[in-house]
């Protein structure tokens, strides 16, 4: 076996659009199993993070996934060594994937080159929807996160970075694209068009909490966003089909 050439699942997007909430969903189906940003293809010849595999373990994420598949917590090692791990451990034919939103969207010209089956899902999410949800975080929490941002014009740089890299991207046959408004309104809809798109037909994500947060409420939130908003960014929205 080829560890490179097996099917991965690289989950990509800009940071608050959904990418996290679809990772949990895409989970419920057996046939998956998704990490929640360990930088495993990342970081595949190089030992991963420890702080965020520690994160993983003692946040729960990692250990109840790994229990609710029966198998054992991988040992720390490198992407690639957890990896192996995991295709040891799992049934056969077990797709296993990992969420860095920017990383693997930003990357994917190059990881597509160095696994040549992998298959990239990118969440996308109307701008002004992810500029709120910057500002929104950015005044709830203490610590300062890089995808937080104090104002429009300051947040707006994100999505505008992540929309360039989409478009340069998005015409290639290993991606498909998720967008947050659709899916939220038809979970199962959307979950059977990724499970098509991975070549296993439809997924089973009975129990989900698959539920929109904040569809709309950028409309209250930043009512006068229009008039801080770039050409670029307006052009980035219309071209997505969010008038």
């Amino acid at each position: 076996m080829i560890l490179k050439n097996l099917p991965y699942v690289f989950i990509g997007g800009c940071p608050r659009s959904g990418t996290s909430a679809l990772v949990r969903t895409l989970n419920f189906d057996k046939r998956l199993f998704i990490c929640h940003e360990l930088h495993l293809f990342e970081r595949w010849s190089n030992r991963l993070n420890p702080a965020l595999y520690k994160r993983g373990v003692e946040n729960g994420w990692l250990s109840r996934l790994c229990k609710k598949r029966n198998i054992s917590v991988p040992p720390y090692g490198t992407g690639r060594s957890i990896t192996k791990k995991l295709v040891a451990s799992l049934p056969q034919g077990t797709a296993i994937g990992d969420k860095v939103p920017r990383e693997y969207l930003y990357g994917w010209h190059i990881y597509r080159q160095h696994f040549p089956k992998a298959k990239l899902i990118v969440c996308l999410r109307d701008g002004r929807a992810v500029i709120a949800s910057q500002i929104r975080k950015y005044h709830q929490e203490k610590v300062r996160h890089d995808w937080a941002a104090p104002d429009v014009i300051t947040a707006q740089e994100l999505w505008l970075t992540a929309a360039a890299f989409l478009t340069a991207v998005e015409t290639f046959p290993d991606i498909h694209i998720v967008k947050y408004e659709e899916a939220v309104k038809d979970p199962e809809k959307m979950v059977n068009k990724i499970g098509h798109f991975l070549g296993i037909g439809d997924l089973d994500i009975t129990g989900h909490h698959y539920r929109p947060v904040h569809l709309e409420s950028w409309k209250e939130e930043l009512p006068d966003i229009e008039m801080y908003l770039t050409d670029q960014f307006k052009m980035y929205l219309d071209y997505y089909g969010y008038k």
